[in-house]
């Protein structure tokens, strides 16, 4: 029964690769564990995400010692359940690189946790795990490019006559008199930079951004948003300075996960004069 169940097991993941490289046929020893890390960039899943029910995905890791490492396991935990055998494998080298492609688990809320280990030749291990959570299917993201009146949007210069702030939660413009509370999004310029105007941007509340590497035009649904979240590093911030024409960016409204806007600049005018009349030109996508 248990050989059944694992063969199962080794069925429902689609892919699963790895290579490895002898640097020499001298043995060294070290004291320390071996290092892995996951593989992040375009088409790996690198940290805890939650996905639509059956998207596929891939994770990638790689591990270096300065002995050789001998063994490599990849073990897969369902809903909390029993640790299940993916992979376990002899190996003989100092660098290895490993991807498994999988899709998320049919059921919405189920988490298929993969743990990897490696070992070197005294025992020392390192293992590093990842959790995939099903979610309902993913939703496209409703674009705003203009506001009621057709205008594009803008976060003018906090000290100039227009409208220096943004609610990105219900897409209105915001005056430096509105609570700070609504102000996702203001333009931070101190009395000393009216002269050199920073192009900062600045939340006001509980709100928090990252400047991704994603192109606006790809990210198209909620899924979309959340990997490219998740996959831009554990910074969250309050504060960008220099913001540049196509510059993208994903921001966390009110400390609520579950609150994702994606915005793009299309625009950033510096007037090179000291009239405030300097701004962001942006649009912005969210699930509906």
């Amino acid at each position: 029964m248990k050989k059944v169940k694992l063969l199962f097991l080794m069925a429902a993941i689609a892919v699963g690769t790895f290579v490895f490289q002898s640097c020499n046929d001298k043995e060294k020893v070290d004291p320390k564990p071996p290092t892995m890390n996951f593989l992040g960039g375009v088409g790996y899943t690198s940290s805890d995400v939650t996905i639509g029910v059956g998207t596929p995905f891939t994770i990638g890791i790689t591990a270096n010692h300065s002995s050789k490492m001998k063994n490599f396991k990849v073990t897969l935990s369902t809903d909390g359940g029993v640790a299940l055998p993916v992979l376990d494998s002899s190996i003989n080298t100092e660098n290895l690189t490993y991807s498994l492609t999988d899709v998320a688990a049919s059921t919405v809320g189920v988490t298929k946790q993969y743990s990897f280990t490696v070992t070197d030749k005294d025992g020392l291990s390192t293992t590093i795990t990842i959790t995939i959570t099903a979610a309902t299917t993913s939703s496209t993201l409703i674009e705003s490019t203009t506001d009621v009146k057709g205008k594009p949007f803008r976060v003018w210069h906090i000290k100039g006559p227009n409208s220096g702030a943004f609610d990105l939660l219900n897409g209105n413009a915001l005056t430096i008199d509105d609570p700070n509370s609504e102000k996702d999004i203001v333009d931070s310029t101190a009395i000393a930079e009216i002269k050199t105007w920073p192009a900062r941007w600045e939340s006001r509340n509980e709100t928090r951004f990252k400047k991704v590497t994603s192109k606006y035009s790809a990210i198209t649904n909620t899924t979309d948003l959340q990997n490219a979240w998740n996959n831009s590093g554990t910074n969250e911030l309050r504060f960008y300075t220099g913001i540049k024409k196509d510059d993208v960016f994903i921001f966390k409204l009110r400390n609520d996960p579950s609150k994702l806007v994606l915005v793009g600049i299309t625009d950033v005018v510096n007037t090179g004069e000291v009239d405030n009349l300097d701004y962001v030109q942006f649009i912005f996508k969210k699930a509906p």
